[in-house]
């Protein structure tokens, strides 16, 4: 399914149909797809019954944009200290190690690499200039890591 027909669909299907025919098995519910399509500009996906503005879904306390802030100014101010300090390899880059643009364009990646293993981040090319850590023509080489990889590193270098 191309993307014009899953725009052309996304309004007037289930939402599992349009998941299951589109291909696009990374979408695990309605909303995931829906808020796929609003930012990608596609007109009406916020309209859609099923459309939640993921940004600003809160559990009470914070939002989901809050939240997302918060990720970015605490790792920037991480990667800042491991590069004054100079004791964590840490790196800033437009372009991941086989050249490509992340997420195609307008974002970039920051990569430090901990004695308890590689850790990484990708942000808007907005936030480029927190970052004020090393900058690499294309980052290092991805060791394959998942979020749950990161936190765990995270975790263990904090207490050991």
């Amino acid at each position: 399914m191309t993307r014009e027909e899953l725009k052309e669909n996304c309004l007037k299907e289930s939402a599992t149909e349009i998941i299951y025919a589109s291909g696009w098995g990374i979408h695990e519910s309605a909303t995931d797809l829906l808020e796929c399509a609003y930012r990608m500009g596609w007109e009406g996906a916020d309209k859609h019954p099923n459309y939640t503005d993921i940004e600003n879904f809160s559990d009470g306390y914070h939002t989901f944009k809050e939240l997302y802030e918060y990720r970015l100014l605490y790792n920037a101010a991480l990667f800042n200290e491991f590069a004054k300090n100079k004791n964590i390899p840490v790196c800033k880059s437009f372009r991941h190690s086989d050249g490509e643009l992340p997420f195609g364009g307008g974002w970039f990646i920051v990569m430090a690499q901990l004695p308890t293993g590689q850790i990484s981040n990708h942000y808007e090319l907005k936030d480029w200039d927190l970052f004020k850590i090393p900058e690499l023509e294309c980052a290092w080489v991805y060791d394959g890591h998942t979020p749950k990889d990161v936190a765990n590193r995270l975790r263990d270098f904090l207490i050991k």
